[in-house]
């Protein structure tokens, strides 16, 4: 067995591996910290700054194009006297497809009342909605990746005895 064939055997499986482990770990916990928000009280706040941010995403090697975007909302409200700002919509990934974006970015306008949640040990840490949406995606893909790593691991094994 010659260098070329351990490294495939090892650093593709790998790499596929440890993508697909960070993709699941992100979503288990993007959960457990929607779950903990749910349980928080809520206060009226009020929308300081709404942008839908347009990401670009060039592959050289197809010459080909797309776009995710990002509602990048911020909101203000007070606890006990003390005003605080927020940035977090939800937990989980932040970039949507456009018509996605379009329509989180309709219920945040400029100046909007909002519902804010708030960790009572910690009331700057806060969001307006207490959930994990998208996440059933992410831990699909990563267990999909895992078991693509495992099946290339016994193709190579296999072959290479």
């Amino acid at each position: 067995m010659n260098l070329t064939n351990i490294l495939m055997i090892v650093v593709l499986p790998g790499i596929l591996a440890l993508i697909g482990a960070i993709m699941i770990f992100s979503s288990v916990r993007a959960r457990k910290a929607a779950e903990r928000a749910a349980t928080w009280p809520s206060i009226q706040g009020t929308v300081t700054s709404a942008e839908l941010v347009t990401h670009r995403h060039h592959n050289s090697k197809t010459h080909t194009t797309s776009y995710t975007y990002e509602p990048k909302v911020e909101y203000s409200y007070s606890v006990l006297g003390t005003t605080y700002t927020g940035k977090r919509l939800a937990y989980g990934p932040t970039s949507y497809a456009e018509n996605k974006a379009k329509e989180l970015m309709a219920r945040y306008p400029l100046g909007q009342s909002v519902s804010v949640y708030y960790n009572t040990e910690d009331p700057a840490e806060s969001v307006l909605n207490p959930a994990a949406p998208n996440t059933t995606t992410l831990t699909v893909v990563g267990i999909i990746l895992c078991i693509l790593a495992l099946a290339l691991l016994a193709i190579f094994l296999l072959t290479s005895l």
